[in-house]
C-alpha cells in the first residue's frame, strides 16, 4: 500500500509539473511572434547601449557593442521574454497577423528614437552640451562605457573660433594647459599647437590653424 501510495504521489507532482510547464509554453504561442519580440527588444537594447568608434565612412554609424550590453544579456532576454506576453496574447486571441502588427506598432518607434540618439551627431551634441553649427564635419569619435559611472566620449570635429567661443561661454570653461595627447585617437594626426579649456567634466583643444576641435566628455567627478 505504501509504495503505491508513493508512487501516485510521484505520478501527481509530475502531471502538476508537466502541466505547469505545458501551460507556461502555450503563453509563449505562437512561437513567431514570441521569437520577433525577443529579437526586437535585445536589438532596441544593442543599440540604445552602444558604444562608438565612428569616422567617416563607418558602417552602422560607429556603433560598437558596449560591454554593458554582453554583461546584462541574460537579463534582457529575460526581460524581452516577458515583453512578449502580450503580444502573444493577442496573436492568440485574433491571430498572429494582429499580433505582429502590434508588435511592430510599438518597436518600431522605439528602434527609431534609439538610433536617431546614437548617430555621431547625437552623440557629439551631447558630449558638447550644444549644438554645433550646420556643416560641422565629424572626423573621429569614440565611446566607451566604465561599467560603473557613465560614458567618455573623445573625439575631434570641423570648428571655428566663433562657436569655440559660444562653447567656453556656455560651460563657463577656462583657458588652461591641455596635453593633446589624451585625446589620442587613431587615423588622425595630433594637434601641434592650440589652445585648451576645462571645465567640470569636458575638456577641449582647438586648433586654429586646421579649424578643429578636440575634445572629451567624462562623466561627472572623474578625473579631468
Amino acid at each position: 500500500m505504501g509504495s503505491q501510495a508513493g508512487g501516485a504521489s510521484e505520478k501527481s507532482a509530475g502531471g502538476a509539473g508537466s502541466g505547469q510547464l505545458g501551460r507556461a509554453a502555450v503563453l509563449l504561442r505562437p512561437l513567431s511572434v514570441t521569437a520577433g519580440a525577443v529579437f526586437l527588444f535585445v536589438a532596441w537594447s544593442w543599440i540604445g547601449m552602444s558604444d562608438a568608434d565612428y569616422r567617416p565612412g563607418s558602417r552602422w554609424g560607429g556603433r560598437t557593442t558596449a560591454g554593458w550590453f554582453w554583461l546584462g544579456l541574460p537579463f534582457l532576454l529575460l526581460v524581452g521574454l516577458l515583453s512578449t506576453l502580450p503580444f502573444s496574447w493577442i496573436a492568440r486571441r485574433r491571430g498572429p497577423g494582429v499580433g505582429w502588427l502590434c508588435l511592430l506598432t510599438a518597436f518600431v518607434p522605439l528602434l527609431a528614437v534609439a538610433c536617431i540618439l546614437t548617430t555621431p551627431m547625437a552623440r557629439l551634441r551631447a558630449a558638447l552640451g550644444t549644438d554645433p553649427p550646420d556643416g560641422t564635419e565629424i572626423l573621429r569619435l569614440r565611446q566607451i562605457d566604465s561599467f560603473n559611472d557613465g560614458n567618455t566620449v573623445t573625439g575631434v570635429c570641423s570648428a571655428g573660433p566663433e562657436f569655440v567661443s559660444r562653447l567656453t561661454a556656455a560651460h563657463g570653461l577656462r583657458q588652461a594647459d591641455v596635453d593633446p595627447g589624451r585625446f589620442d585617437l587613431s587615423g588622425v594626426s595630433l594637434p601641434a599647437a592650440g589652445q585648451g579649456f576645462l571645465g567640470e567634466g569636458l575638456t577641449v583643444f582647438h586648433d586654429a590653424d586646421r579649424s578643429q576641435l578636440w575634445f572629451q566628455r567624462r562623466p561627472a567627478g572623474r578625473g579631468r
